[in-house]
């Protein structure tokens, strides 16, 4: 039997098919990410609802999507770069047929209700309870694409820095949400700058930890402010997200390392916070426009 509610974790059981990848035990921030391949046709499924908004985008192939409200159909053409979206707590009737032989793929999000409410409260504009997300059958929506495309390879990959910009781009996703589909019209202040002594100490808390996992909360307890409003006074003050601050000083400390100690590249890797080298050096040829030995090799 299917419940009418369920948690945006415990909602894997309730799809169509078992997901290709989920974010579940893997990132423990404020989104639920899977993607998955779609049954080529579904006639009728019922899906219960969750207490978080939850995007769905389509990145390959084409269906006609159909929705039941009330006593009827609301149908669209959905294809790649179409979204999707359901409000909390809305248990969904579904059915949908493939137009395309290629085949249905999506990327479905969920952003955690407890921290879309603190981003609502934090954008200082009314009550965060009374403000409602509205459903969208099948909308162009550039940033969500950009975004859920970008967020995928983040967390599956090995950068240690990929949980930052998940939380970072979590930030950005509550906020689209409130401008887009919302029931009211949401106005976010605009970001202040982050004093000098601020700054100072954040970077010497990214420096000391640069063998761990910095998460974007840390630094914005560092900073004695928000996580919300953190990322955006980051930007505004240094012209740089945390996520891409972070990634820098960790190249330029292992550039010290390998100019300064005889460690081979694996080890460098670890102490900057990679577990796989193969991929802190494709990262460092990306920055750098050399691999790290042939940095090494240049300045000796």
């Amino acid at each position: 039997m299917i419940p009418e509610n369920t948690t945006s974790t415990a909602l894997e059981h309730y799809l169509a098919c078992p997901s290709k990848w989920s974010s579940v035990g893997n990132y423990k921030g404020p989104l639920v990410l899977r993607r998955r391949v779609e049954p080529a046709r579904v006639d009728s499924w019922f899906i219960p609802g969750t207490p978080d908004p939850w995007i769905v985008l389509m990145t390959g192939g084409k269906r006609t999507v159909e929705v039941r409200d009330g006593k009827r159909w609301r149908k669209a053409i959905s294809g790649p770069g179409q979204v999707g979206v359901t409000s909390p707590s809305t248990t969904t009737e579904i059915r949908w047929r493939s137009e395309s032989s290629a085949p249905v793929e999506t990327i479905h999000l969920h952003i955690d209700s407890v921290f879309f409410r603190r981003v609502t409260a934090e954008c200082g504009r009314g009550d965060p309870n009374a403000i409602e997300i509205t459903n969208a059958l099948s909308e162009s929506d550039p940033l969500i694409e950009r975004l859920l495309s970008t967020l995928v390879p983040q967390l599956r990959g090995p950068d240690p820095s990929g949980h930052m910009f998940a939380d970072a781009a979590a930030e950005m996703i509550a906020i689209h949400l409130l401008q887009r589909y919302s029931t009211r019209s949401v106005i976010v202040r605009n970001a202040e700058t982050i004093s000098r002594k601020k700054l100072r100490q954040v970077e010497d808390f990214v420096d000391a930890n640069l063998g761990e996992n910095v998460t974007l909360d840390e630094m914005a307890r560092v900073a004695c402010m928000s996580v919300f409003h953190f990322a955006r006074s980051f930007k505004q003050s240094t012209g740089e997200t945390p996520h891409a601050f972070v990634r820098l000083r960790k190249l330029e400390h292992a550039k010290r390392m390998l100019a300064e100690t005889d460690w081979d590249v694996r080890r460098v890797a670890r102490a900057v916070g990679y577990t796989n080298a193969s991929h802190f050096a494709a990262v460092f040829r990306e920055k750098s426009g050399v691999t790290p030995a042939a940095y090494r090799q240049s300045i000796r």
